[in-house]
């Protein structure tokens, strides 16, 4: 027996097995397929004894229009020419047929769509990925994971027409391109389909609110941050339940991002009120709220209202803000004229959180005796406080 030769053709398409010898002349040609008669032609006549899909070409190749799977098999071409001396012309070939792969379909499952028809799923969800894929014979396919910087991962592969695997408690880790690839064995034709997955969380904490002074103290900067999510939150402020009127995130900030600030001017007419900072994450669903609250208070300050000083002494004033939000400034004033003391040898100033004390060293009747006034001040409200300090004659031991 000779050698087989293999031919592969498209499903659907045109296919010619040529016979080996000479084209044309004298002579008989039969065609076979799986040694059963096919195709004859002889000098006078030609004779189809299968499907009329069959046909000659140049008197001796055989035409298949219309490749089918069932077409497959060893076809074995016999030609004689009598100017050879009837010679006989074998030649075997081995047709496989092929098509594809075609109509490729990926499915990420659970999953959702953002507008641009990119797929998210949330963190820690139990995730499956299918792709199913048309191909005669059945394709080489597999799911590779690709992300920007690393080597591509393959999951899973196999021979067939439909490949998956599954993906427990997924992590941020896996949010990347997922591909799934097709290949046809005969043909060697491919084709593959790629779907971005990415993976949502939401914050594990709650938002922060703050309130600080600035402009000099003349307006009040309302802060919300809510960071450690992907993608960033949508966070707005709300004041007794209402959008705060005339007030608007700047433009740079538009309401989405880990943070949100807004100011408040007149702020005196905010003393008492209650602000809401509202975040919403796609992770925990559009019903679902993250919030934080604060409250606006002017100062309140604290001290004892009388001090004693010996003569070459030293004495110490406290005074304390209390419940001022945002917090306070507190400075120093010596007499009802209201003269700012500054830090010296003399008077040493200290401040640790929202408490202050002043350190009067050296006392002197003439220059220390007399009223000081400890001064809180907020954009809401600046209060102060009086402390008498009295300066009594030489401490004797």
């Amino acid at each position: 027996a000779g050698e087989v030769d293999v031919m592969v053709g498209e499903l659907g398409h045109c296919i010619m097995l040529t016979c080996g010898g000479e084209t044309g002349g004298s002579g008989q040609v039969e065609w076979m397929k799986n040694n059963v008669p096919l195709l004859r032609q002889t000098t006078r006549s030609e004779s189809v004894l299968g499907t009329t899909r069959f046909s000659f070409v140049n008197s001796s190749a055989l035409l298949i229009q219309d490749l089918r799977a069932e077409d497959e098999g060893v076809y074995t071409c016999h030609q004689i020419h009598r100017t050879k001396r009837n010679e006989p012309i074998r030649r075997e070939v081995n047709l496989v047929s092929a098509g594809g792969p075609d109509a490729m379909s990926l499915e990420i499952y659970p999953s959702a769509a953002l507008a641009n028809g990119t797929l998210y799923v949330l963190r820690g969800t139990n995730v499956t990925f299918n792709c199913s894929s048309w191909s005669h014979p059945p394709a080489y396919m597999a799911w590779i994971f690709t992300e920007p910087g690393i080597e591509p991962d393959v999951f899973v592969e196999k021979n067939g027409t439909f490949v998956f695997f599954s993906m427990r408690n997924i992590v941020p880790n896996y949010q990347g391109n997922y591909t799934c690839t097709a290949m046809n064995p005969s043909s060697g034709h491919e084709q593959a389909s790629t779907i971005q997955l990415l993976v949502y969380y939401p914050p594990t904490s709650l938002p922060r609110c703050s309130a600080e002074a600035f402009n000099a103290s003349a307006e009040v900067r309302l802060t919300c941050a809510w960071p450690g999510g992907y993608p960033e939150p949508t966070l707005s402020w709300r004041h007794d339940e209402m959008q705060l009127k005339g007030l608007e995130p700047p433009l740079n900030v538009l309401g989405v991002g880990n943070h949100l600030t807004v100011a408040l001017n007149s702020s005196g007419a905010y003393e008492g009120k209650r602000f809401k900072c509202v975040g919403s994450h796609i992770g925990i669903g559009d019903r679902r709220e993250r919030s934080c609250t604060i409250i606006l208070r002017a100062p309140v300050p604290q001290s004892r209202p009388m001090e004693t000083c010996f003569l070459g002494g030293k004495v110490t004033l406290t005074c304390q803000s209390v419940d001022a939000n945002p917090p306070a400034t507190i400075t120093w004033l010596k007499t009802i004229a209201g003269t700012k003391i500054l830090p010296s040898s003399k008077y040493i100033i200290s401040q640790e959180g929202q408490a202050s004390s002043l350190t009067i060293t050296n006392c002197s009747m003439a220059s220390d005796q007399g009223y000081y006034i400890c001064k809180t001040q907020n954009p809401l409200a600046v209060k102060e406080i009086e402390i008498w300090l009295t300066v009594k004659g030489e401490l004797k031991i």
